[in-house]
């Protein structure tokens, strides 16, 4: 990764004049937000998700948090937080905990920026900290993710994106496949709409859900999305879940 960046840090893309969200979805976009500019991404969600397999259901809220920078044009830090409050049941018995469930740091750096005429390419990688939040949420290690990021139109209709990687629950354990799959769509200059695929490509248990939604730009800085998601299509676990979110852009230290 680091020899790709030096290949391609004398490479100078353009500010998009309209900010490019990771929302709505669970697809990451390929693109970075540029020298200069920050860049949050929130949302509030609720889940309830059984075990079909397993006397075992899991639901309530979480609020996630990305904040973007970027270092230098394709190059940026993220950081990426979810709280969560969760009731769980197994057998009738009831817990409830919750709580800073997930830290990731990490770089995005873009390989190939199309201003969405043309393909773009990116590529991702952070890990999660460990030892953070309640105990039901920490982890012993850390655990490293690492994805590619692409997206593409397709004739004028559609903008197809995919992020395809490794994950890993640990150091030294077996990565597994994770990707998704993503079709979307605008239909005027403020709103558009999308439905996307994503999961486990090992995890039988886990297996596939499925996303729709759409996004409204307030401006070309700031944006609001709502989602639906069914998890299920494949694997053992069921449920339904929801979520509204805005993403915000701003000049930090910008060069005019």
């Amino acid at each position: 990764m680091l020899a790709l960046i030096w290949t391609y840090i004398p490479s100078y893309g353009q500010l998009s004049e309209v900010l490019r969200s990771d929302r709505p979805g669970n697809t990451d976009a390929a693109t970075t937000v540029g020298q200069g500019m920050a860049q949050i991404q929130s949302g509030l969600s609720y889940f309830d998700v059984d075990h079909v397999s397993l006397d075992y259901r899991t639901y309530g809220p979480n609020v996630s948090l990305v904040a973007r920078y970027g270092i230098i044009e394709r190059l940026e830090f993220r950081a990426a937080f979810v709280v969560r409050w969760q009731t769980e049941t197994s057998m009738g018995v009831e817990n409830q905990f919750g709580g800073l469930e997930v830290m990731n740091l990490g770089l995005r750096f873009n390989l190939l920026d199309g201003k969405e005429k043309k393909p773009s390419l990116g590529i991702q990688a952070d890990f999660r900290v460990q030892e953070i939040g309640p105990p039901e949420y920490r982890i012993d290690e850390p655990a490293p993710r690492i994805f590619l990021l692409f997206n593409t139109p397709v004739s004028n209709w559609f903008l197809l994106s995919s992020n395809l990687g490794l994950v890993w629950d640990e150091l030294g354990a077996e990565p597994y496949g994770a990707g998704t799959l993503n079709l979307s769509r605008g239909i005027s200059d403020k709103v558009s709409v999308f439905i996307e695929a994503f999961g486990n490509l090992y995890f039988e248990s886990q297996g596939f859900g499925m996303n729709v939604g759409m996004a409204y730009l307030i401006n070309n800085s700031l944006q609001l999305d709502l989602i639906g998601s069914y998890l299920g299509i494949s694997g053992d676990l069921q449920g339904l879940g929801g979520s509204a979110g805005v993403s915000w852009r701003f000049g930090v230290n910008r060069k005019k």
